[in-house]
């Protein structure tokens, strides 16, 4: 990459506690970027064996649809993997998704059913993302440590007619009939490095291996910084732009409080969530300074106490004292879709929480999105 990009985090952002010594800073920095290189080569050598045959790529009976990134968490697939399993649905497909038991309690292949398990939550047994993934799609979604063997089970057991691999770009066991990646426009940056010196899990010309790139968050930088990151790329595959945008918060509870963009644009005048001025924010997400973007970006003169925790943390009786442990003038608090299926069982009841929910959007209508995937798996 020949210029800078306006999103590369500074020194001082991925490394905070080091900036003050910038000894050991820099000792730091060179030992990831050795582990980087080390990292690439071990990626290089993965993807070589499976060139060459030395590792089997398993066919399935059902065509193969991967939804994945080049980097680690936050480029928006959760979302944008419901908007299409819900899309594929609508069109008469039958969609079974594969997830990994990330940071979830079950270690062997489960189907996700809410309520199965009397002696834990949900989102602890199954995961935040598949949760969501479920309640918002309804199709049958399975999680497991191993992908291949996952997606197996879900083909032998449910009668569907495709498979959703989530967050499977980097997956090569399994042979795909469509690879879509995810290019979060706010990642990318001009190093390019891999972990764990940067965010990537691979070389940038992974993106080779794509049919489809869906470039994500585009409503978050200018349009001539999306044409330069566009510029980088020798692909002649389709590429679809995606907004993400806040549709609407809402209080389970205290629907009084509840807040709907559209209603607010046909019926500019006050209600009762315009009128708060100070919120906590609680997340768990791989980028958080997002949420406090959006939650910003709608009344900007809102005061703002962030509470965050690691990317797909699990919240304990001990998490929710060090949330609620705020200013006394801060009663109401704010979260994402994928942490309140976390937070739901364990939240006081008498305290305001309000689900804030941004949806993607495609600059493709839906027919033509919907033919372009179907055109890889007929």
């Amino acid at each position: 990459m020949k210029k800078n990009i306006e999103s590369k985090l500074s020194s001082s952002e991925l490394f905070p506690d080091l900036e003050a010594d910038r000894k050991y800073f820099f000792l730091v920095l060179w030992i990831l970027s050795l582990i980087s290189y080390l990292y690439r080569a071990l990626v290089a050598l993965n993807f070589w064996t499976y060139k060459k045959g030395f590792k089997k790529v398993t066919t399935l009976s059902v065509p193969v649809v991967s939804v994945g990134n080049l980097t680690v968490g936050g480029t928006g697939k959760t979302p944008i993997l419901i908007y299409l399993t819900n899309l594929m649905n609508l069109g008469g497909r039958r969609v079974g998704i594969v997830s990994r038991n990330y940071k979830s309690a079950v270690r062997s292949i489960v189907k996700v059913e809410p309520g199965s398990e009397s002696d834990i939550s949900d989102g602890q047994r199954f995961g935040d993302e598949p949760l969501l993934i479920f309640q918002q799609t309804g199709v049958p979604v399975y999680v497991g440590p191993v992908k291949l063997e996952t997606a197996k089970e879900i083909v032998r057991t449910e009668k569907i007619d495709t498979v959703f691999i989530d967050d499977g770009f980097q997956h090569l066991a399994l042979k795909k009939n469509c690879n879509i990646l995810l290019c979060d426009v706010t990642q990318m940056d001009e190093s390019n490095h891999l972990l764990p010196r940067g965010r990537y899990r691979e070389p940038f010309e992974g993106y080779k291996k794509a049919n489809i790139i869906f470039w994500t968050k585009t409503n978050f930088v200018p349009a001539s910084h999306l044409a330069e990151l566009k510029k980088m790329v020798s692909f002649k595959g389709i590429q679809v732009d995606w907004k993400f945008e806040l549709t609407k918060v809402d209080f389970p509870g205290f629907a009084n409080l509840n807040f709907d963009v559209r209603q607010r644009l046909l019926n500019p005048g006050k209600n009762e969530f315009s009128a708060i001025r100070r919120f906590v924010l609680v997340s768990a997400i791989a980028r958080p300074e997002y949420f406090k973007k959006i939650v910003s970006d709608l009344n900007p003169k809102c005061e703002l106490i962030e509470k965050k925790f690691r990317d797909h943390h699990q919240y304990s009786k001990d998490d929710l004292k060090v949330i609620l442990n705020k200013p006394i003038n801060f009663h109401h608090f704010l979260t994402t879709e994928k942490d309140y299926t976390k937070l739901k069982d364990i939240w006081p009841v008498d305290i305001p929480l309000g689900i804030v929910k941004w949806e993607p959007r495609p600059n493709m209508d839906d027919q033509k999105l919907y033919e372009t995937i179907t055109s890889f798996i007929h």
